[in-house]
């Protein structure tokens, strides 16, 4: 329960609105919401994820929900379901559990079973859609053992130790939109899958992180969802009408079931046991410039930017449809994050850590900085990240 009290701070920091972290002001009488929260919005396979049920505020009497799910091949189980939120209380807990599954990953929804009836002015707020991983590990083949054992030779490091679902422990330190002053760090516990990556050759193993790469996976989500979906800006008055086009367009709303991923490759362990892993990208911007940045080559997948990409083709939205389309209606989420070069400290706002990594017997610690904002507005600053990993018994 700490870690998902922890996690929810974050992310009421990045975007508006009621959370858990929050208690409702005395003598709330607004309409009492039921949701689903959680440290993550993705599992693997064979493993557990805890939801908590949480009302805006308590009720005198107990109440119970009866929670399904839209699994239909017996893969996922509710354990704790029905859930009984007690009396004076605001919460409550269900524990997903999934089974073996027989592709890469797959998308489930929770939902309010209707068999349960609520009482005078209690709603459901929204359903909770996640996502389950594989976490089946290829086999290494005699190739890819060698490069393993010409590390471990020359540095007495065993490279295998860090392949697979490798346990890792962030500290996210983001500012205040508002004041630009750091906010408090908040440490999330995850999982990261590595491979072997095929740049690897004899003399440099390179890694790639194929899921989750350095804990920050559902805190980038979030993020992006507060600069787009979430965000006044696209949603108040005065707003560009490009922004809701978009949407529309695209189907993403709060309920529709998206999957965002993210992957990490080009991590090269050194002999002197540092770790190289910042590249230099060249993209155009919004303006048809070419830019180069050095920063962490973060690779993204979201499901609502590829129908934007489909959208874009079919002349629904962008230019075809409005010649002055607004530049920052996109939720590409490279448009949105990780934005600017980390390599030093550009804006001087004061929450900027130089990049650095390094590997051992024990640990692989990477530390750097990342930029959140549409075309590296001012309006933002760094965000910090040290992501330590514990390697493989």
């Amino acid at each position: 329960m700490k870690k998902f009290l922890t996690w929810c701070c974050v992310a009421a920091a990045m975007s508006a609105g009621m959370t858990s972290c929050e208690e409702p002001e005395t003598g709330y009488e607004g309409t009492n919401y039921i949701y689903l929260e959680s440290a993550s919005s993705s599992m693997y396979d064979n493993a557990s994820l805890e939801i908590s049920v949480v009302l805006t505020t308590a009720l005198d009497q107990d109440l119970t929900l009866t929670l399904k799910t839209d699994d239909t091949e017996d893969i996922i189980t509710l354990e704790g379901n029905p859930v009984t939120i007690p009396a004076g209380e605001r919460s409550g807990t269900v524990t997903v559990k999934s089974a073996e599954l027989s592709e890469n990953s797959m998308n489930f929804r929770i939902s309010l079973d209707e068999s349960t009836v609520l009482p005078e002015n209690v709603k459901w707020d929204k359903d909770f859609t996640f996502t389950v991983n594989s976490s089946a590990v290829p086999d290494l083949t005699d190739d890819q053992l060698a490069i393993i054992e010409a590390y471990k030779t020359a540095t007495g490091i065993d490279l295998s130790k860090y392949l697979g679902l490798v346990e890792v422990s962030t500290v996210y330190t983001a500012a205040s939109i508002e004041t630009e002053i750091p906010l408090d760090p908040v440490t999330v516990s995850g999982i990261t899958a590595i491979t072997l990556s095929e740049e690897s050759t004899a003399d440099q193993p390179v890694l790639k992180m194929t899921n989750n790469p350095m804990g920050i996976q559902d805190i980038l989500y979030s993020k992006l969802k507060s600069l787009t979906l979430e965000n006044p800006d696209w949603t108040n008055e005065d707003a560009s009408p490009d922004f809701k086009t978009l949407l529309d367009a695209i189907e993403w709303t709060s309920t529709s079931t998206e999957t965002f991923t993210m992957s990490l490759d080009g991590i090269k362990p050194k002999v002197d046991k540092t770790v190289e892993f910042l590249d230099e990208v060249t993209f155009i911007d919004s303006y048809g410039d070419e830019v180069t940045q050095t920063k962490v080559p973060f690779e993204f997948y979201f499901s609502a930017y590829e129908r934007e990409k489909e959208a874009l083709a079919a002349g629904k939205i962008g230019t075809a449809v409005n010649p002055e389309w607004y530049y920052t209606a996109t939720v590409n989420p490279a448009s949105n994050l990780n934005t600017d070069d980390v390599s030093e400290d550009t804006w001087e706002v004061g929450n900027y850590i130089a990049p650095s990594a390094s590997i051992s017997t024990d640990k692989m610690v990477f530390s750097f900085s990342i930029y959140n904002s549409m075309d590296a507005s001012y309006d933002y600053d760094y965000s910090k990240v040290v992501a330590t990993y514990t390697p493989n018994e």
